[in-house]
């Protein structure tokens, strides 16, 4: 198979130990231990996880992992699948932390979170988010409490949604303790992350191009306004859901650019790879198949360009916003397929570098066309439902018929609902989008009867639309959202249970990934 040889073939490079060689490792193998390390003062959390098969002696390959929005390493590490895979790849995995300096309440969720620069310096010339998007409920303390022009404090409008405390340093300090613990090769140090983390992973790529031998980002991108390309040469592979209108990387829906259902504003994946592609050293090299052994998993189609050695890629599949395939074993397979094949072997260890040495890499593409980016047709089955006893309620489902204020609005692949809608005659949003259980919003309170526990429930103004030709951010709806205890990748039946009988509780529709969308078939 095409990994197995990729696999053999960065084997050969020549491995470059790190200064914990021949040291005992500082925990247990075989499990994922937690621990921390204090940075500017901060005591930073993550989870480390060291193969049964560690062999001090070894050089052993490194990968950093980068949880999403308000997702804690922990359940980073579930969602990711990188730590079952470790066992039997042999490589080390560091799920980090994001920082959560967040004052707003969550749902039994801290609001962890990572710095990639344009998540938190939003202004006229490049904004992160529309007015009607924005939110104060996702001001950090550390942005609120800038005093230095030209970000003071949290922006006007509301789209400041991360920490402001720098998450590079976090990292660099992270990689050079481990190098200093383990037997890591330093030629094989690569990162990843799901959503925010995935940002910020496209921005570890430009500030550690020295370091990283490849990035791997699931389902991110750049802020609008803040491409950026590597100094020196990164592989990169980037993995979205066809369905993602949580962090879109291509127009929205008729050339509006790549704007979330909440109303904020990211970069075409097109653009990025436009300075990505010559930072790698990309000329005149038509896009090809890149060939994975996933290859139709969950309808997986990746193309890229090979760029003389360092690739960069992006792959499509039938889903919204989550990890790959919604499933831990297979995102993981993905994520190590791909970065195991390139060395950076100009790295010394600890961020210093030979500038005579070079990146290697085992050729992964194919001769191939490139698929039209046209949406995947599926089919569906209506659902038998109960009759629930509260007469139409809002929230229902539209088998039996929506109510005269509600429109039937599909959320991708995963479902539809009846959901009120909410946009005025000039086309602005009657409704206050997004946030995390706003009572105020303007959205109805009322929902058909929940077989469980309905205080998981709230509502939440989105601008999703009942026309499947509407441009985002000219029709608004809202829908009832449902908390969740579990990962992404996890069932969650009590979530399940909370919604109207009928219904279930689909993660990848908000910004939260610790809150789902109520969904019928």
């Amino acid at each position: 198979m095409l990994g197995r040889v990729a696999l053999l073939a960065a084997s050969a490079a020549a491995a470059r130990g790190s200064q914990g060689c021949g040291k005992s490792p500082p925990v247990a193998t075989g499990r994922t231990v937690v621990r921390h390390v204090e940075v500017e003062g901060l005591r930073r959390l993550y989870r480390l996880h060291i193969p049964a098969s560690y062999d001090a002696s070894k050089p052993t390959p490194l990968i950093l992992s980068h949880g999403g929005w308000t997702v804690s390493a922990e359940e980073d590490e579930h969602d990711s699948g990188l730590s079952e895979l470790a066992e039997e790849a042999g490589y080390v995995v560091a799920y980090a932390q994001g920082w959560a300096d967040n004052p707003h309440p969550g749902g039994g969720f801290n609001w962890d979170s990572w710095n990639a620069v344009g998540t938190v310096e939003s202004d006229q010339q490049k904004p992160g988010c529309y007015a009607w998007g924005g939110t104060a409920q996702y001001c950090y303390t550390s942005c609120a409490e800038r005093t230095t022009e030209p970000f003071v404090g949290c922006d006007k409008t509301g789209c400041d949604w991360t920490t402001c405390v720098d998450s590079t340093t976090f990292n660099v300090a992270l990689l050079d303790l481990l190098e200093d613990e383990l037997c890591v090769d330093v030629t094989r140090e690569y990162a990843t992350g799901q959503s925010n983390g995935a940002i910020y992973s496209f921005r570890l790529g430009v500030e550690l191009a020295g370091r990283l031998a490849a990035i791997a980002p699931i389902s991110g991108s750049f802020m609008n306004g803040y491409i950026d390309a590597p100094a020196v040469p990164v592989p990169v592979l980037d993995c979205t859901g066809t369905h993602d209108v949580t962090v879109p990387i291509n127009d929205t829906t008729y050339g509006d650019g790549p704007v979330s259902n909440e109303g904020w504003i990211y970069s075409l994946m097109s653009d990025i790879f436009a300075v990505w592609e010559p930072a790698n050293g990309c000329e005149d090299e038509p896009a090809s198949q890149w060939k994975t052994p996933q290859d139709g998993v969950d309808e997986l189609y990746c193309w890229g360009k090979t760029c003389g050695g360092n690739p960069v890629v992006r792959c499509a599949w039938n889903g919204a916003h989550n990890y790959f395939g919604n499933e831990g074993s297979k995102n993981s397979r993905l994520v190590w397929n791909f970065v195991s094949q390139f060395t950076k072997e100009s790295h010394l260890g600890r961020g210093e570098v030979d500038a005579s040495s070079e990146s290697r890499f085992s050729e992964g593409l194919v001769s191939s066309a490139r698929p039209a980016a046209a949406a995947l047709a599926v089919e569906r089955e209506v659902a038998e439902a109960a009759e629930d006893g509260r007469g139409r309620a809002h929230y229902g489902d539209p088998a039996f018929g929506c109510r005269a204020d509600e429109d039937e609005v599909f959320l991708g692949i995963d479902g539809r609902v009846c959901a009120p809608a909410k946009t005025g005659r000039s086309g602005a949003p009657t409704c206050a989008v997004g946030g995390y259980r706003n009572v105020e919003n303007g959205c109805p309170a009322d929902h058909p009867w929940s077989p469980g526990d309905a205080t998981k429930l709230s509502t939440t103004c989105l601008a999703v639309s009942g026309n499947a030709t509407a441009k985002v951010g000219t029709d608004f709806h809202c829908v009832l959202t449902c908390d969740r205890e579990m990962s992404a990748t996890a069932k969650d039946p009590e979530a399940d249970a909370a919604c109207p009988r009928g219904a279930r509780c689909v993660v990848g529709h908000t910004r939260l990934l610790h809150t789902g969308v109520c969904l019928y078939e």
